[in-house]
């Protein structure tokens, strides 16, 4: 029994030992971050990122999904760890998670812009153009969802106080513009006029752009949130095309 009781002292001390090296450190919890990103041949890719940290706080690892909108390929999974550097290409002192994921050379970069908004950088830690979608923010923050045009006919959800950020492709060069439908016993109002941003041209014209609309959440309950693309001096000529998101605010 002596020897016993001194075996099983032993396997106690060295599990303290390795819990305090983080071999056997528990997860202290990790934060979800969502939102759209950026995507080459599609209209964005919708990410929902969980950073975990160790039980001393540490980095530890992560899991990412990414839903590639307007194209049929399903949802991808990525998992690994992740890292915080210190400095991108305009701030040394910024803070920069780094992801690096299992089996694969690369990971993305993002800038921590608060403790509730990740912005995802380029290959050189640089910013991307604020005309594409490169925001994920956590679910402790009511703000930052964000839908596209493909997107039409879906849910979204988000919280009292919380803005939805509605992108939709657009085309001014030929006196199209989108035109929000009224709503019976809205839940969300609008956050002034509608900003449009045209893409690159790369030399070429009428290259069109995406529509910028926000709304915030004023009250729990459901939305069908409408738009028509059409002219505004063809008064009683049908739209050209129209979608619908519907909301709800809990």
């Amino acid at each position: 029994m002596r020897r016993f009781g001194v075996l099983v002292l032993w396997v106690l001390v060295g599990m303290t030992f390795l819990a305090g090296h983080g071999a056997f450190a528990q997860q202290s919890g990790g934060t979800t971050f969502s939102g759209m990103m950026p995507c080459a041949d599609c209209s964005g890719i919708k990410t929902v990122l969980t950073l975990n940290r160790d039980a001393q706080g540490a980095p530890s690892d992560y899991t990412m999904s990414e839903t590639y909108v307007g194209r049929a390929v399903g949802t991808s999974k990525t998992s690994g760890t992740w890292a915080i550097v210190r400095g991108d290409a305009a701030d040394k002192d910024a803070t920069v998670y780094q992801l690096h994921p299992s089996g694969s050379s690369g990971g993305g970069s993002y800038l921590l812009v608060d403790e509730n908004t990740l912005r995802l950088l380029d290959g050189n830690l640089g910013e991307l153009p604020a005309s594409i979608p490169h925001t994920l923010k956590s679910g402790s923050n009511a703000s930052g969802v964000t839908v596209v045009t493909e997107q039409t006919g879906g849910d979204t959800s988000l919280k009292v106080g919380g803005v939805l950020e509605v992108r939709l492709e657009a085309n001014h060069t030929t006196g199209y513009s989108w035109v929000q439908t009224p709503a019976a016993n809205p839940v969300l109002t609008r956050l002034g006029a509608a900003a449009y941003e045209a893409k690159p041209a790369g030399g070429k014209t009428g290259v069109g752009g995406v529509e910028i609309w926000k709304f915030k959440a004023i009250e729990a309950g459901k939305q069908s949130l409408q738009f028509e693309y059409r002219r505004p001096w063809e008064k009683n000529a049908a739209a050209a095309k129209s979608v619908t998101f519907s909301v709800t605010v809990q």
